[in-house]
């Protein structure tokens, strides 16, 4: 009984470290927020519209996509990563968000 009082504690202690390690954003860089903001500046330069800044999708936000212009690719790390979406609304204003996604995992079975 003591042992498993001493398994519980030290699973209590160390899940929120396991969390923080495996939060969707630990691939998110600089880098990448950089390169891909100059992305959306080559798909506003092509529409000749101004950059839209790049938005945060929270759960359950309406998006009014009518034309997808850009879409970052997915890495096949089997994890939650970071994705940016280029797109036009029904307006043909064009938009940018990030958003988190399962990345493309595939197992050597």
């Amino acid at each position: 009984m003591r042992m498993f009082k001493m398994l519980f504690a030290g699973l209590v202690l160390t899940l929120p470290l396991a969390a923080q390690a495996y939060s969707p954003n630990h691939n998110f860089s600089e880098k990448t927020a950089q390169a891909w903001r100059e992305t959306v500046q080559q798909y506003a330069d092509k529409a000749g519209q101004p950059a839209p800044q790049i938005e945060e999708y929270r759960y359950g936000m309406p998006l009014d996509v009518a034309q997808v212009k850009f879409q970052s690719p997915l890495g096949k790390t089997c994890d939650v990563v970071s994705r940016l979406m280029v797109y036009e609304d029904t307006q043909g204003t064009l938009k940018a968000v990030r958003y988190q996604a399962m990345s493309d995992c595939r197992s050597n079975q």
